[in-house]
């Protein structure tokens, strides 16, 4: 039987300007979508072999060049099937026989998994590290791939990329949730892949979402135009100082990544005390149309778990702060 929300209206000066703080699919801003419905007519239903498709495609692979500041050599290749697809293609073609993988979390467990399950290949080495924290890689000579993850998305823990001291095999980063949100030096990886997941003549394999195409290149743009992955992480950063900020100075919220070094700038979990269930919280938040802050199912914990992508307003995340207070201090009352 489900329990009734509580009837709690929050006041407009307490409302955020855009209620979306979903950790995946993020916030999509409203003047790509505008962007997006005034091409419509001549881009969506076309011909992904044309130039009007091709066009976009190639907009996307020079503007993430540009975004990371790739060296030459480097190439951005969009694929099918998003990451998990991605886990079962480097089994074959990037570990010659043995992985290390750093598992701290839902998805950073995933590609350990992938790596175990494939018969061609030695068993991975596995470092693993409790929730709401991330082991540091162990340099191996049997090692050939070494998979870090660069923001833990269930569990709001963020780790610095660098190469494993002393170590010559490749080193291949999961990025999705992390990807232009957080800072990152290429010349710490080898492969820094995310979704959404072409190939070198500026086309797609099959029929691709040119919708979702489209709405990836204006993001890319966007972030260049406003200063580039600096610039776009700054937002995120500024972002989770309101967040953490606030919690660390809150009487019943306190950030669940323990080590501030390792709280991550674009996933901020927050646990709420015992006094608080954060269910409610969520659910009426929710019908005062701000989304998706409940925490991530699996972790099963009395937590918030906010996105700070670089879309989102750090101003909507501080109004977003002052609301949970009002419904706390509603439901206390």
């Amino acid at each position: 039987m489900s329990t009734a929300v509580p009837s709690i209206p929050i006041p407009p000066d307490l409302l955020p300007s855009d209620g979306r703080f979903g950790s995946g699919p993020s916030k999509v801003r409203d003047e790509a979508v505008a962007e997006l419905a005034a091409v419509a007519p001549s881009y969506l239903g076309t011909s992904h072999r044309q130039e009007t498709v091709r066009s976009v495609v190639r907009r996307v692979r020079e503007g993430l060049a540009d975004l990371f500041g790739l060296p030459d050599g480097y190439e951005v290749l969009l694929g099918n099937g998003g990451t998990t697809a991605f886990w079962d293609a480097a089994t074959f073609g990037l570990i010659q026989r043995r992985s290390e993988h750093l598992s701290f979390g839902e998805f950073s467990s995933k590609f350990a998994a992938a790596a175990g399950a494939a018969p061609h290949l030695d068993d991975p080495l596995v470092v693993e590290s409790e929730t709401g924290t991330h082991p540091d890689a162990v340099t191996d000579a049997s090692v050939d791939l070494y998979a870090l993850t660069h923001n833990e998305t269930s569990t709001g823990v963020a780790m610095t990329i660098r190469r494993p001291t002393d170590a010559t095999g490749l080193v291949a980063v999961d990025a999705t949730s992390g990807a232009g949100g957080l800072p990152v030096d290429p010349a710490e990886f080898d492969v820094y892949y995310f979704a959404p997941q072409n190939s070198r003549q500026d086309q797609t394999y099959n029929t691709p979402a040119l919708a979702t195409l489209f709405l990836l290149a204006r993001q890319v743009e966007w972030m260049l135009d406003g200063g580039g992955l600096e610039w776009a992480a700054g937002r995120s950063a500024a972002c989770a100082g309101h967040l953490y900020g606030w919690a660390d100075a809150s009487d019943y919220a306190t950030p669940y990544v323990a080590d501030p070094a390792q709280r991550s700038a674009v996933t901020g979990t927050i646990d709420l005390d015992d006094t608080v269930d954060a269910g409610t919280v969520s659910a009426v938040l929710r019908e005062n149309g701000i989304l998706d802050t409940e925490s991530y199912r699996k972790l099963g914990r009395n937590q918030l778990r906010i996105a700070m992508f670089p879309a989102i307003e750090p101003d909507d995340v501080l109004t977003l702060t002052r609301a949970i207070d009002h419904v706390v201090g509603a439901l206390r009352d």
